[in-house]
């Protein structure tokens, strides 16, 4: 019978990835803002930290993309995904 060691460097990088993934901000909130000029935009923010990151989707599409992205950042970013204007929760006003 072969039993194989087990790598000590590598299980302390699994662990540590799991703690990151297990302990890493949820999103925290969902705002509405309303420029002067009436149009509503809606973003999620997540994380606590003093390095803020900007989230924006690509065309069709919502900042429920960037929700999986926002539960594992690090809890040293303060992440911020927007809906532009015109898709997901922000207002689609006419032209």
């Amino acid at each position: 019978m072969i039993i194989q060691q087990v790598n000590p460097r590598l299980c302390r990088r699994s662990l540590e990835f799991f703690l990151v993934l297990f302990t890493s901000p949820i999103i925290t909130g969902a705002v509405t803002v309303k420029l002067a000029n009436g149009v509503t935009y809606f973003y999620k923010t997540a994380g606590t930290g003093r390095i803020p990151i900007v989230f924006v989707h690509g065309y069709s599409f919502s900042s429920s993309i960037w929700d999986k992205i926002l539960t594992i950042l690090p809890p040293s970013y303060r992440a911020y995904a927007i809906d532009i204007r015109g898709f997901g929760d922000s207002d689609k006003p006419g032209n």
